[in-house]
């Protein structure tokens, strides 16, 4: 079940249960897939964590061609890092703003967050 709390990105941050797999997946750098869990999401953007503190990523940076999967839902878009966040419980976490590819990638994530809204 879905939690949201409210964060600075002034929309609901939603928690998704582990049964949908959220993951986010990009190349970075050139030559090296991640696919890493989705910690949470909001319409504007989400938070992910690293896998040990990698890949090595800074505020400001910019990742192109990264698909957002939230259960069978696959999103393509862009990510600008906001934040990373090392914590020695939880590991490292990155918050990004999220830019669908086109209007209908962001129709789907609208569809998502709907969805996880009615519930």
């Amino acid at each position: 079940m879905p939690t949201s709390s409210r964060c600075s990105r002034r929309d609901d941050r939603h928690v998704l249960s582990r049964d949908l797999n959220a993951r986010v997946e990009f190349d970075y750098p050139a030559g090296k897939l991640w696919s890493l869990p989705i910690v949470d999401f909001s319409v504007a953007g989400l938070s992910f964590s690293l896998d040990r503190g990698r890949p090595p990523m800074e505020c400001g940076s910019r990742l192109s061609e990264v698909k957002v999967h939230i259960g069978d839902a696959a999103i393509a878009g862009d990510l600008a890092i906001l934040h990373v966040t090392r914590d020695a419980e939880s590991g490292t976490v990155c918050g990004a703003l999220f830019h669908p590819s086109t209007q209908e990638e962001q129709t789907v994530l609208k569809t998502i967050i709907d969805r996880i809204n009615a519930t």
